[in-house]
């Protein structure tokens, strides 16, 4: 029975869970009712036109053809059943949006929200070390603001077919059942799809359960520990979490203000959205918590540190990066070789993702190291003539026109040089290209061919399409590689591996540090033709050109490197080193890794295994 959901964010989950639990149900996508303009009225009708079945939020008049008064009258044989636009207010008495006038929804450090006590704050002059500790204050929260956000809930599902707001009651004490206002948790997003199921009579013959990884759950606001105390709730989040990573206070609060002084006549901005506001702050009554918090935190700071801390000191920025060679030394410099070994060793390794498709070279070589395991590749090619060309075609590889990008929505996509000569065995095909990455602003006078192309976030495409995770994943996207390795969300806490391009990127080595991946390097690609200079810290191992007729050598490095970093920088500043693939590892798959690592280089002859680095640099 072919549906699809018609509905704001909650639709790619709505539609994917139901795509799980029932095989009577074939999803049909839309997209997110929120991101529609005119152009998109021919195309969602047509979706609503062939399906059968359409599940959907209230949709207002406002949307005119695309309204479901409009689409009820247009499309009198489709069954609608209708859920609300899941919301709940009651937990976040800071959380805000500010409007700007024709520009839309002001954003910063946390995607489009926004925290009123760092506005007050900002606006009283208070300092970030002042607002920070403002933050880890427990401040008061008015005794009603909870019932009165689930009143205001209740009465947006008056008029739907499933209601959810009494199961938010049940489930709330003992469940993080929100995110943020409209980011409910799994549990309520499954209780709409069980309801569908029930109200159509069709089977739950699918998953029993929602998938373990959580749809909606990559901002997640802090709740007041004031708040949860009175409704008794057994669950505490006290910080603000974009991507996995807890934000501390002073860096959120940094960031704001870094926005809100480049906001213009920001007192005026406020002024017109306090409306908006889910409480009314006194402002004076906040500078005093704020300057008292301080002063209490550098009395606490002030004592002295148990000798723990002192043994097991905690990482920080200011630590040096270290990256293993072990790979490299094993002469391994392509997934594919170590794919075959470490699927026979971890049978649940089942999707595996390619970004930056090409022509699909690498799809292949993953459905090919991958044998007879069934594995699934969901591969991201922006490039139009790329995409036109594709190469590899398999029935386990779903080919998605786009890139990734840690947003959802449109971007200028620049090609800088195409390949001169086809060559089908290669993976080249003439007029296309290995080397088109989404604009900069930097990018504004660089020459080139632009096409504007969609950019996915991971996590919400691959629900779509009814996967709950990425178990391997490849990324070659000539420097988006951190955006989209945000754009995974809770997804990145699955992956068992990771074989990225990196050329210096900044922050993209902290980012997989600070989520736990153990880090190895590979081959290092450089420009022009070896000296003695580069001979000196690399061993030179093979010589050619690239796709648009550049020359081009490889190496692996010779040394240890205490401080990845530092050497890195210089290798590419006065070696003319370019770039090399960083493999990431999940601690919890360490093991497998590097047994299937070991078993590719016992294929290599004899006295040509290892490459051991000699000395420290």
């Amino acid at each position: 029975m072919k549906f699809t959901v018609y509905a704001n964010c909650q639709a790619a989950p709505v539609l994917s869970l139901l795509n799980l639990a029932s095989s009577a149900m074939e999803p049909n996508r839309c997209p997110a009712v929120h991101t529609l303009g005119q152009e998109d009225i021919a195309s969602v009708r047509e979706i609503i036109g062939s399906s059968e079945i359409v599940i959907h939020q209230p949709i207002s008049d406002s949307f005119g053809p695309l309204s479901i008064e409009a689409l009820k009258a247009d499309f009198p044989d489709k069954t609608f059943i209708s859920f609300p636009s899941i919301y709940f207010g009651g937990l976040f008495p800071y959380l805000a949006y500010l409007r700007v006038p024709g520009k839309g929804t002001l954003g910063g450090p946390f995607t489009e929200y926004h925290d009123t006590r760092i506005i007050e704050a900002f606006l009283a002059g208070l300092t970030i070390e002042e607002t920070a500790a403002l933050l880890a204050a427990e401040t008061p929260v008015e005794p009603s603001f909870f019932d009165r956000g689930f009143e205001e809930s209740l009465k947006r599902e008056t008029a739907v077919d499933i209601p959810v707001m009494e199961l938010v009651r049940e489930t709330l004490p003992q469940e993080h059942a929100f995110f943020t206002y409209n980011h409910p948790s799994n549990s309520i997003l499954w209780h709409v799809a069980m309801e569908v199921l029930k109200k159509l009579d069709l089977p739950n013959d699918g998953s029993q359960t929602p998938p373990e990884r959580v749809y909606l759950g990559n901002c997640r606001a802090a709740v007041p520990d004031a708040l949860l105390k009175q409704i008794g709730a057994t669950w505490r989040n006290p910080d603000y979490v974009l991507g996995g990573r807890v934000i501390p206070n002073r860096e959120l609060v940094a960031g704001f203000f870094e926005v809100y002084e480049k906001a213009g006549d920001f007192a005026a901005l406020c002024n017109a959205n306090r409306g908006r506001f889910p409480m009314q702050l006194d402002r004076a009554q906040l500078v005093e918590t704020a300057k008292t918090a301080l002063r209490e935190q550098k009395k606490t700071v002030s004592l002295p540190r148990p000798s723990r801390d002192r043994d097991t000191p905690a990482r920080n920025k200011e630590s040096k990066m270290y990256v293993s060679s072990l790979v490299s030394d094993l002469k391994i410099g392509c997934f594919s070789k170590i794919l075959p070994h470490y699927c026979a060793l971890e049978p649940d390794l089942k999707v595996c993702i390619d970004g930056g498709a090409g022509l699909g070279e690498t799809a292949k070589k993953i459905m090919t190291g991958a044998g007879g395991h069934p594995v699934e590749v969901v591969a991201y090619e922006p490039n139009p003539s790329n995409v036109e060309k594709f190469i590899y075609k398999a029935d386990r590889v779903r080919l998605v026109p786009a890139a990734l990008g840690d947003q959802n929505g449109k971007a200028s996509f620049l090609v800088t040089d195409t390949t001169k000569e086809t060559n089908h065995a290669a993976f080249m095909e003439k007029d296309t290209s290995f080397v088109g990455k989404l604009a900069s602003a930097s990018d504004v006078e660089q020459a080139g061919a632009r096409f504007d192309v969609d950019v996915v976030r991971m996590d919400d495409n691959l629900s779509s399409l009814g996967i709950d995770a990425a178990h391997f994943v490849k990324l070659d996207l000539q420097g988006g590689e951190l955006p989209a390795l945000k754009g995974m969300g809770d997804l990145i806490d699955g992956v068992h591996w990771m074989w990225i391009e990196y050329g210096g990127q900044a922050g993209l080595l902290d980012f997989l540090r600070e989520k736990g991946f153990v880090l190895f390097d590979t081959e290092y690609l450089f420009v022009g033709q070896p000296n003695d200079l580069i001979r000196e810290l690399f061993d030179i191992i093979r010589v050619g050109s690239n796709s648009i007729g550049k020359g081009i050598f490889f190496g692996r490095r010779k040394h240890l490197w205490k401080d990845y970093d530092v050497a890195f920088s210089f290798a590419q500043r006065h070696r003319r080193m370019v770039q090399t693939d960083i493999v990431a590892v999940s601690p919890a798959h360490l093991g497998q890794f590097l047994d299937a690592a070991k078993m590719a280089a016992s294929l290599l002859q004899v006295g040509e295994r290892f490459s051991i680095p000699r000395s420290l640099f």
